[in-house]
């Protein structure tokens, strides 16, 4: 795929990070393996109140800029970026992922790929899980893998991708007013099903990859705890809409047994899949209980 002055198809990446700081680094450094030459995007970390936050960039060969915001949560650091933005499409990933070096190419020839009459100004690319031990994956390894980022079946049974890797058209960014700034976790999914409410559809490219390393599970707990965090923000003062809150949360969880039990696993793994699925949806539980309790304790 060659680019000409003529046919340019200009993108804006936009990472936010917390506390992630040789995240970026690695971040930066897929971006510069990238196959599409760097004169055709931009990149726009935004450090979210780090207790270290970040002071400087390393230089790159493509424009790269360091913003900052005082709010805590990433989708108000996302929506930090948008008076700065000036690419019709924006490309955003975490400071965790690592972008396939054909990431941005493959996004861009998805976007000249799109038929006119389509209403497909949000795109989600797969995001594939890395396992820390690839040779004896452990537990959360697995979880992890199978059950960790589906943005596939995110996009086809939820009309909504994950900004591990969602790509935007502008247009519709601010038509919408970005991101909800207050809410924690899920704001990737509100902001979809606000588009969708507008007409717009998410479309899901398998060649638009990212890798994001397997959590373990300490980080999946806390995972757990910020899901049901920014599902129990999301239904502000009303007790009804948080029991509603719990129970959607939960109600994935017969199927996600099922599923746990006819992986192509020896049957120890599928008993340590089982289980570590039951624990974190435990896990989710107590933290409702003590947001009942504790209601602007909720985790980041």
């Amino acid at each position: 795929m060659t680019f000409s002055a003529k046919e340019e198809v200009s993108v804006d990446v936009v990472v936010p990070v917390y506390n992630d700081h040789s995240g970026v680094l690695s971040l930066l450094d897929a971006l510069e393996r990238q196959s599409l030459p760097p004169r055709f995007f931009r990149v726009f970390v935004v450090d979210n109140a780090s207790p270290l936050p970040l002071c400087s960039l390393p230089k790159t060969s493509f424009s790269s800029y360091l913003l900052h915001c005082s709010k805590s949560g990433s989708y108000a650091a996302r929506n930090a970026s948008l008076p700065l933005l000036s690419a019709d499409w924006i490309a955003f990933t975490d400071a965790d992922c690592l972008p396939h070096v054909h990431w941005l190419r493959n996004g861009l020839r998805a976007i000249e790929g799109l038929d006119n009459k389509e209403s497909t100004p949000i795109l989600a690319g797969a995001v594939q899980i890395v396992p820390v031990s690839p040779q004896s994956p452990t537990s959360a390894d697995l979880v992890e893998m199978y059950f960790g980022m589906p943005q596939e079946r995110y996009v086809r049974s939820g009309r909504f991708g994950i900004t591990a890797n969602l790509w935007v058209k502008k247009t519709i960014l601010l038509d919408l007013n970005g991101f909800d700034s207050d809410l924690k976790s899920g704001g990737d999914r509100d902001f979809c099903l606000r588009a969708f409410r507008q007409g717009v559809d998410v479309k899901y490219i398998r060649d638009m990859r990212v890798f994001h390393p397997a959590r373990d599970l300490c980080a999946l707990r806390n995972k757990a705890r910020r899901l049901i965090g920014g599902r129990f923000d999301a239904a502000g003062s009303s007790l009804l809409k948080k029991l509603w809150a719990i129970c959607i949360h939960t109600k994935p969880l017969l199927r996600e047994c099922f599923q746990a039990i006819i992986l192509p696993l020896p049957w120890q793994d599928r008993f340590k899949v089982l289980f570590l699925l039951i624990q974190l949806r435990w896990v989710a539980i107590l933290e409702w209980f003590h947001l009942l309790k504790y209601p602007t304790a909720s985790v980041r």
